[in-house]
Order: C-alpha cells, then sequence, then structure tokens
C-alpha cells in the first residue's frame, strides 16, 4: 500500500491517508479483506503520529470501508456493488461541482462543456 504525505498541504496528513486509502480501495488496488498495516507500522512508514494513522482508519471505519479486530489488525471491509457504485459517485460529486461553478463564473456555454465532458469521457482523458 503506498500513501503519499505532502507536508505543506493544506489537507491534515489524516486526511491526505483517509482519502489515498478510500481511493485504493474504490479503485480496485485493495480488495476486500487485504490487511492493512498496522497502525504503528504505517505510523513508522510514513513518518506521522500513531494518533493521526488511528484517525484515519477510525473514519475510514465509520465509512465502512475497513474494519478492525483487536489485537489482530485492520482489514478492507466487502463492500455490496450498490454501496461501492454510491461511495465512487460520492468522490465524483465535489469536482463535478467546481467545474460547474467555474462554469458559471467564467459565463461559459454549458454546451459546449457539456461536449467537452463526453469528448473527455470517450478518450479517457
Amino acid at each position: 500500500m503506498y500513501i503519499n504525505i505532502i507536508k505543506n498541504s493544506p489537507k491534515p496528513a489524516y486526511q491526505q491517508i483517509m482519502e489515498s486509502v478510500q481511493k485504493q480501495i474504490l479503485t480496485g488496488e485493495l480488495k476486500p479483506e487485504d490487511e492493512l498495516p498496522s497502525i504503528r507500522q504505517l505510523a513508522q512508514d510514513i513518518q506521522v503520529s500513531v494518533i493521526t494513522i488511528r484517525r484515519a482508519y477510525s473514519d475510514l471505519e465509520n465509512q465502512g470501508l475497513i474494519y478492525s479486530r483487536p489485537g489482530v489488525g485492520s482489514y478492507v471491509a466487502q463492500l455490496e456493488e450498490d454501496k461501492l457504485s454510491e461511495m465512487k459517485i460520492e468522490l465524483v460529486v465535489p469536482l463535478l461541482a467546481e467545474v460547474v461553478r467555474l462554469t458559471g463564473e467564467l459565463r461559459l456555454n454549458s454546451t459546449a462543456v457539456e461536449d467537452l465532458f463526453k469528448k473527455m469521457l470517450e478518450e479517457g482523458v
């Protein structure tokens, strides 16, 4: 599992960790029942505090993406396809909202933006 922390990012480290693991789960890079690094090991690997990792794992658990077995470890949860799709959509919505906001701010033609979006989807950009 690879996690890159940007030290001078406006996002706190726990959020960067949480989003990185979340993305790896939603893309299938991390599969159900995959074991995550221990809190202490991950803290040491990416040079953050144990409290930071604990917070990220706690948030991931609250989202239903991982589960913990006390004294054993943390694992990727088995998600139903509907829930997985819903979580993927939730990840994209803020990005699309920003595009919509910027489209309005720049007074761009929404049809042109829609066409551009469709073209980009087709090309896989």
